[in-house]
């Protein structure tokens, strides 16, 4: 069996085993991007295919923070994607690494407040979720 057979034999993992693992993988965190963005990196890359593949499937995927649907693909692309993926870099590399993608229309990417209601929504999941904004720092003696 190649490589391209054993990525199509592999079982991908449920939203619900998605959220369990990453319950319990520790600090997640959460990034908001444009489409554009999505396709550079190697996973959300792999969430922006599955978004697309449940679309084809039938699955009508929902926009994160409000009630616009999905319906197939002559719908207008979403705007931009929510990712939260284990915050912790030992999972960096590791088949141990979750991150569920969710889509955001184009109407929820304009508003001002759109972090604030991709943290509501998923407070839904994980309601003691909590939100820390971590500033990049240089390391050494100052």
């Amino acid at each position: 069996m190649n490589r391209a057979e054993r990525r199509r034999n592999a079982k991908r993992p449920t939203l619900k085993e998605g959220v369990e693992r990453l319950s319990q993988s520790g600090p997640m965190s959460l990034d908001v991007m444009p489409t554009a963005a999505a396709l550079l990196g190697p996973e959300t890359f792999i969430g922006l295919t599955a978004f697309t593949k449940g679309i084809m499937d039938g699955e009508r995927p929902l926009c994160l923070t409000c009630d616009y649907e999905w319906t197939d693909l002559h719908c207008p692309p979403p705007a931009g994607f929510a990712v939260v993926r284990t915050h912790d870099l030992a999972f960096a590399r590791s088949k141990d690494a979750v991150a569920i993608t969710s889509g955001i229309c184009r109407n929820c990417c304009e508003h001002e407040r759109l972090m604030e209601r991709c943290l509501d929504a998923y407070r839904k999941i994980w309601p003691d979720l909590r939100s820390v904004n971590v500033q990049p720092t240089r390391v050494g003696l100052q």
